[in-house]
């Protein structure tokens, strides 16, 4: 339990058990605040000039259950080979929950190795994997684009030069790999050092075989068949 004004600056604290408070405020203006240890949010509220908060984290189990159960969908679809399925997992679902988005962010930072000096997400869905990992981990984010932009200032990626620099490459699926690898390669021709893959999802389509010939180490926070295996164990 945290209690915060807006400003930021503390004026009370107080803990019990795994919960702490704060309160701050400067002046006459005071924010409330409420956050448990974790920092990953349950509630908000608002009333007049104070704010409310509650924060907590999903357990892993939790997290798993709740990404299938918001992207995995029922009904006709089209798919990309042409066959019609009575089921589509579409993962712009959990992508676009900020709920969502910051509990994968906080499972997901273990996964970022040590040294690691950029974030790439490319687009369109690591991007938004990226940004929320990189407020969580502090680690500098890049936007990578499969096709350098024609105009402007015409970059693949998206930010700060990478020349030089130990780039983590974030995705949200990975299926196949060859977008991975073919991105990795461009970020490459940049000058980046690239080594390993974080995903947010392995469909385990041969993707991580893929990526592994190319030279790097997929780490996936999921696979499908845990996803699936989230909801037949609950």
């Amino acid at each position: 339990f945290f209690v915060f004004a807006r400003e930021g600056c503390p004026l009370f604290c107080f803990r019990k058990g795994r919960m702490s408070a704060f309160l701050f405020s400067q002046g006459k203006d005071v924010r409330f605040c409420i956050f448990a240890r974790e920092g990953c949010p349950l509630l908000y509220s608002r009333k007049g000039r104070m704010s409310a908060f509650v924060f907590s984290r999903m357990t892993k189990e939790q997290l798993a259950r709740k990404i299938y159960d918001t992207a995995h969908l029922t009904g006709e679809f089209l798919l990309r080979s042409g066959t019609i399925s009575n089921e589509y997992f579409d993962k712009y679902q959990f992508e676009s929950d900020p709920a969502l988005l910051r509990e994968i962010a906080e499972h997901a930072r273990a996964l970022v190795p040590d040294g690691t000096e950029y974030l790439a997400g490319l687009e369109l869905g690591g991007v938004s994997i990226a940004a929320l990992l990189s407020q969580v981990t502090g680690i500098p984010a890049v936007f990578v684009r499969k096709k350098a932009k024609e105009y402007g200032t015409c970059k693949l990626a998206e930010g700060p030069d990478i020349s030089g620099k130990n780039v983590l490459i974030i995705e949200d699926v990975v299926t196949s790999g060859g977008q991975v690898v073919m991105s990795g390669e461009d970020l490459r021709a940049l000058g980046a050092n690239i080594t390993h893959v974080v995903c947010v999802i392995d469909r385990e389509q041969k993707g991580r075989a893929a990526l592994r010939e190319a030279g790097y180490t997929m780490l996936a926070l999921f696979t499908m068949s845990e996803l699936k295996a989230s909801v037949e164990n609950s």
